[in-house]
């Protein structure tokens, strides 16, 4: 959106995450919570399979190609509560993500603080997202096979990654800190350019009273 904006300071500050609500789970002990398959490997989607954008059908078809050997099945995260989804993240091997558009997607952020290795579509901010990260894969397109190889790459590797140290910054309390900085300069700029000048004494009165 930056170039369609006059010249001015921009700042892009994306959704911050609660890691108080994101926590570490062993894998088996949220499957057990959840009543979800102790051996198979799980592949989470997120989001109404109904929502078009979502592209659930392709999820589907991607999981379908898989190698049977990997004993996959897809598991849809929708309908439960949002404090939920981290158990979700913990209990599965990998989130496939297919999104036909997104701007900066919570569930890749969310993911990544679950340390759940994600294939994804490059869609939105998700390159930025899983630049250098090892265990996760950003496919150019949707072809189905590319995306099917990818995830039995990630599924067959069955490893956790290291995405929260990576997403640190996205701490809710920092960002919100960022944010209070930018409404600061905005109000020292319009200060400074609505402060009338005056030559001599006058001039500091008028600083002076502009603060009260």
């Amino acid at each position: 959106m930056r170039k369609y904006l006059p010249t001015r300071p921009i700042h892009v500050i994306p959704s911050g995450l609660d890691f108080s609500k994101l926590v570490l789970v062993p894998q088996q002990e949220a499957r057990r919570q959840l009543g979800l398959p102790a051996s198979k490997r799980l592949v989470l989607f997120v989001g109404d399979p109904a929502e078009i954008r979502k592209r659930h059908e392709l999820a589907r078809e991607v999981v379908s190609r898989l190698d049977p050997d990997l004993d996959a099945e897809l598991v849809v995260a929708w309908r439960v509560a949002h404090d939920r989804i981290p158990l979700y993240m913990n209990a599965c091997d990998a989130l496939l993500f297919v999104s036909m558009y997104e701007g900066s997607p919570n569930v890749v952020k969310e993911a990544l603080a679950c340390n759940l290795p994600i294939v994804s579509v490059d869609v939105g901010d998700v390159a930025e997202r899983l630049r250098g990260m090892t265990g996760c894969t950003l496919c150019p397109d949707s072809d189905p096979n590319r995306l099917a190889t990818a995830l039995a790459a990630v599924l067959r590797t069955n490893r956790r990654i290291d995405g929260r140290t990576a997403v640190l910054e996205l701490d809710e309390n920092v960002l919100a800190q960022r944010m209070i900085q930018v409404y600061r300069r905005a109000l020292k700029d319009h200060h400074n350019q609505t402060v009338p000048h005056r030559a001599g004494d006058n001039l500091g009165e008028a600083h002076t009273d502009a603060r009260r």
